[in-house]
């Protein structure tokens, strides 16, 4: 068993966790704790209290660590402990109006944050999504673009299915839109 003061706190209560071994993964996360108070490590130790049942403690350390999130800027942070208290209130307590809430917030929080699979193609696209999404924008069919590409016609189909997919769009007008905002074509 590693020592957490010699080691990185977090990531030694992150590996307790994976093991199932909550006791010392609460340590590990109150020793990180004692350095820095942020979000991240209060959710860590959230967690933990979560798998040892202690429920007044899980849903009280969620709450801290929504706040915290909320002060750090980190959107997707807070909306992921607002879902969990969601699920603390209806689960532990019985408490759908105020589950409902906190979804409310998640939802509130998320709106107009980029969905991260969207992001991910706008950082790092595929070149044959980029090529495949360039021939859907010009208005070529699948049957065309399967020609043109020298693919198969289902391949072609999967290929713009995953497209509409990550951009969380559900039209080949939608995908042209947006790939001509990000200047791909």
């Amino acid at each position: 068993q590693t020592n957490p003061s010699l080691a990185d706190p977090l990531a030694v209560g992150r590996e307790a966790l994976r093991r199932g071994h909550w006791e010392e993964a609460r340590e590990c996360f109150q020793l990180a704790l004692a350095d820095s108070v942020t979000g991240e490590l209060t959710e860590a130790l959230a967690m933990s209290a979560w798998w040892l049942d202690e429920v007044h403690a899980t849903i009280e350390l969620r709450e801290r660590a929504y706040k915290l999130f909320q002060e750090e800027g980190d959107v997707r942070g807070a909306a992921r402990v607002a879902t969990w208290l969601a699920w603390d209130y209806l689960a532990f307590r019985g408490e759908p109006a105020v589950a409902n809430g906190w979804l409310q917030r998640a939802h509130r929080l998320l709106d107009g944050v980029e969905p991260v699979l969207r992001a991910r193609l706008a950082r790092d696209p595929r070149p044959r999504e980029v090529e495949v999404l360039q021939l859907v924008a010009e208005g070529l069919s699948n049957p065309a673009i399967a020609d043109q590409l020298v693919l198969s016609e289902h391949t072609v189909h999967r290929h713009v299915a995953n497209i509409l997919r990550k951009l969380g769009v559900n039209s080949r007008a939608a995908a042209a839109t947006w790939a001509a905002q990000q200047g791909l074509i």
